[in-house]
C-alpha cells in the first residue's frame, strides 16, 4: 500500500491593494488596445506592453492572453509552475473591475482546445515534434483522490529525461489547465512501455480531464 502526503508552503506575501488597483486601472485603460493586438497576433507588442506592467505588480506570476470562451478575450494570471502563487494570482484577479467589458479573467493558464500536437527543443537544441494524442497514462491516487502521481507512456523521440518530463508537464497543463495540474499532480513520471502491471490501468492521454472530472464526482475507476 502506498502512502503519501503533500506539504504546501506557507502563504506568500501579497501585493498591496494600491498596486493591484493601479495595475487594473492601467489594464482597463489599455484593454481595447490589448484585445486588438491579440486578435492581430502581434505577440511581441503584447509582451512589451503587458509584461512590464504585470512584472512591476508582482514578479512571481506571469500572464497569458487568448480568445475567451464567454467574452472576446481571456487574461490568465499564470502561476509560473508554483502552487504557492495561487493566493497572489487570486488577490490580483479579485481586484479586477467588475465590469471589464470583453475580458474574462482566470487564475492559472486554462485548458486548451487541443489536438495533442506540439513542439519542444531537446537537449541538443533540436525541435522535436510530439503528439500527445498517441500517449497513455496511469494514475496512482493518494489521500482519497486529493492528488495523484501520473505516469505518461509514449514512444518518445530523442529526448533526455528532463525534456521528456517537461513535455509531459506541458501536455498535462494543456489538457487540464495549470492550476489543476499543480493541485492534482505530485510526481509526474515518464515511461516508454506499458508493463504487465499497468496493462489494466492505462487510459488515452487526451481523456485525462474527463477522467479527473469523473473521479471528482466521487465515482469509482472506470
Amino acid at each position: 500500500m502506498k502512502f503519501a502526503k503533500r506539504t504546501i508552503s506557507n502563504s506568500p506575501n501579497l501585493p498591496s491593494v494600491l498596486r493591484i488597483k493601479s495595475f487594473w486601472k492601467w489594464f482597463s485603460s489599455n484593454a481595447d488596445t490589448l484585445a486588438s493586438l491579440l486578435e492581430q497576433d502581434r505577440v511581441d507588442e503584447l509582451a512589451r506592453m503587458l509584461g512590464p506592467s504585470l512584472k512591476s505588480l508582482d514578479q512571481r506570476v506571469g500572464w497569458e492572453l487568448g480568445p475567451g470562451t464567454s467574452e472576446r478575450c481571456a487574461f490568465s494570471i499564470s502561476l509560473n509552475g508554483a502552487l504557492i502563487n495561487v493566493p497572489i494570482a487570486q488577490a490580483i484577479a479579485d481586484g479586477a473591475p467588475k465590469k471589464l467589458k470583453g475580458w474574462e479573467i482566470s487564475i492559472g493558464r486554462p485548458p486548451k482546445s487541443w489536438d495533442g500536437r506540439f513542439e519542444l527543443r531537446n537537449e541538443l537544441g533540436q525541435v522535436v515534434s510530439l503528439d500527445a494524442a498517441k500517449w497513455s497514462y496511469v494514475l496512482d491516487a493518494f489521500q482519497d483522490r486529493a492528488f495523484f502521481d501520473i505516469t505518461i507512456i509514449a514512444e518518445w523521440p530523442r529526448m533526455d529525461a528532463l525534456s521528456k518530463k517537461q513535455a509531459a508537464r506541458t501536455a498535462i497543463q494543456n489538457v487540464v489547465g495549470e492550476r489543476r495540474m499543480l493541485e492534482k499532480f505530485d510526481r509526474i513520471e515518464v515511461a516508454e512501455n506499458i508493463t504487465a502491471e499497468l496493462t489494466e490501468r492505462y487510459s488515452a492521454f487526451l481523456n485525462l480531464k474527463s477522467h479527473l472530472d469523473y473521479l471528482a464526482e466521487g465515482r469509482t475507476e472506470r
